[in-house]
């Protein structure tokens, strides 16, 4: 007896209710007012000029232009060049050429960064071995004390897992 009235009150609530899809129904029907287009216009678009190459470009690139993005951890800074140092130890990593300087201004900054930079803070950064540690005595007659130099860096962890970082020079220009 028990499971019968349990089946026929499962029936019930089956049956009896209406799904949302329907319900939604009804309030659909109404026309909604275009916001971006009210007048109903049919929108002009010129296929011809270089503005439709510039947004063909950034749905490729993911819509947005690829300067206006760094990667994680990265940094673009200016700063002033105080010391010039060859085959030294930054955060226990040898490095072949080594950057300290004054950090004049923040440009850009990527995402994740752990420890984040500020202007007048003095820093060691490390030359990633490379293009630029290839011929040191020419890099280190490029870095002229007091030198403005436009630098960008990665981020990258100690090696001890503490909260100490070191940053890596990527590139760099002169101004």
């Amino acid at each position: 007896m028990n499971k019968l009235v349990y089946i026929i009150v499962t029936l019930l609530v089956i049956f009896s209710c209406k799904s949302n899809s329907l319900a939604q129904e009804k309030f659909s029907k109404k026309e909604k007012p275009d916001i971006e287009n009210p007048k109903g216009e049919k929108l002009k678009t010129d296929m011809s000029s270089d503005s439709a190459i510039v947004n063909d470009t950034m749905i490729i690139g993911g819509g947005l232009q690829q300067d206006n993005v760094l990667e994680p951890g990265a940094m673009h800074i200016m700063g002033s060049v105080i010391a010039f140092y060859k085959s030294t130890n930054i955060c226990d990593r040898p490095y072949k050429a080594a950057l300290k300087i004054r950090i004049e201004k923040i440009l850009k900054s990527g995402s994740g960064i752990v420890n984040v930079l500020s202007s007048g803070q003095e820093i060691t950064l490390g030359f990633i071995s490379g293009v630029y540690t290839k011929d040191l005595s020419a890099l280190q007659s490029e870095m002229k004390l007091g030198k403005n130099l436009s630098i960008m860096v990665k981020e990258g962890l100690c090696p001890n897992l503490g909260n100490d970082t070191v940053y890596e020079i990527m590139r760099f220009s002169t101004k």
